[in-house]
């Protein structure tokens, strides 16, 4: 076991040259897209106490770490002078499939707002403003340009004209996350992995839930903070003088539970590796297969079987993630992510915009 773990977290370094991929960085990014889709099947039992103390010790950390590992391989976006259209083209584009897909998924009630980001499809409008202003991280000073975020990501929460409206809230809430990845070198980060602090950091995880089940009763006007999406206003009525510390104290929980998660990460190539460049898929489709049960009964049905039978949707999630994460999937979203054909033009790989040219006979 111990040979194990050393192997796991002490791994020799390798004789690959820097264009390889990182198993580390593909490990941790399909670890992370399954707490993202337990997340959201969680979102649906909340009522077993068991599984609701899970749903939001995720919630603690689980899109800090996305949005930091996003910020963390945004680094190519603006090199050499050369901006990646490419990249905001594509996230844009998928974020139109999406919201419109998961309209259609929830049974089109409503109209239909591409303005008004609630759900799901909000991390990728949000990518696309955050991968925007790449070139102005670049040119700023690092530690006024994290600081003045996290200032105005606890300011903006006072104004409650800032919501889903453009995903605005959210962008600036998780903004900071953004940051630190970007800013976060591989030399950073193999220094943090470096540190035997593996014990320690599960036992953060196990003691988290006892903890948040003996202070639930406590904390529950403020456990909502950690989605980012609304007011202080709106989330803790009498108490919205407070938001700011409230967010602050997130943000302090956020920071201990993701260097704690990666931490846990192997650093080596397993089987499940190649899971990790295929997250898109898994992302979008398991919303759309979560809102069709939902339409179906399959939760509340659920909730009405023995405990036992319910806490199987963690295994669930898990072999959902799996089988969404089939290079099936990845190559039709890579495709659609490279051909926007309702536009009228493709996405070259060069990251420039053009109409296709015909092929030579």
């Amino acid at each position: 076991m111990l040979s194990l773990l050393k192997k796991w977290y002490h791994p020799q370094p390798s004789n690959k040259n820097d264009s390889s991929r990182d198993p580390y960085i593909d490990n941790f990014r399909f670890l992370l897209i399954i707490l993202v889709v337990l997340g959201h099947f969680l979102s649906q039992l909340t009522r077993i106490k068991e599984l609701k103390y899970l749903y939001y010790i995720i919630h603690i950390f689980h899109m800090p770490c996305f949005v930091f590992v996003s910020g963390y391989v945004s680094k190519n976006v603006h090199k050499n002078g050369i901006y990646n259209t490419r990249k905001i083209i594509s996230l844009f584009w998928m974020f139109l499939l999406f919201k419109i897909g998961n309209y259609v998924c929830t049974g089109m009630h409503g109209k239909l707002n591409l303005f008004l980001v609630k759900d799901a499809p909000w991390y990728l409008l949000a990518l696309v403003f955050w991968t925007m202003v790449i070139p102005f991280f670049e040119k700023c000073n690092k530690k006024l340009v994290l600081v003045t975020s996290i200032l105005l990501a606890l300011l903006c929460g006072y104004d409650s004209s800032i919501g889903s409206f453009l995903v605005l809230s959210r962008t600036i809430v998780f903004l900071p996350f953004f940051i630190l990845g970007f800013y976060t070198t591989k030399e950073h980060l193999d220094k943090l992995l470096n540190l035997r602090l593996r014990i320690p950091a599960i036992l953060i995880f196990i003691s988290s839930f006892f903890v948040l089940a003996a202070i639930y009763p406590y904390v529950r006007p403020f456990v909502k903070i950690v989605f980012g999406g609304s007011s202080y206003d709106a989330i803790f009525k009498r108490y919205w003088h407070y938001g700011a510390f409230i967010r602050l104290i997130w943000y302090v929980l956020a920071f201990v539970f993701s260097i704690s998660f990666l931490l846990l990460i192997p650093r080596i190539k397993l089987s499940f590796t190649v899971l990790g460049e295929r997250t898109l898929p898994v992302y979008i489709l398991h919303i759309f297969i979560r809102n069709r049960l939902a339409a179906h009964g399959f939760f509340a049905w659920l909730l009405g079987m023995p405990k036992l039978i319910i806490l199987m949707i963690i295994p669930f999630c898990i072999l959902l993630s799996v089988v969404l994460a089939n290079p099936y999937f990845h190559r039709i979203t890579q495709y659609i992510m490279k051909h926007p054909f309702l536009l009228g033009f493709s996405i070259k790989r060069t990251g420039t915009i053009g109409v296709p040219s015909a092929r030579k006979s």
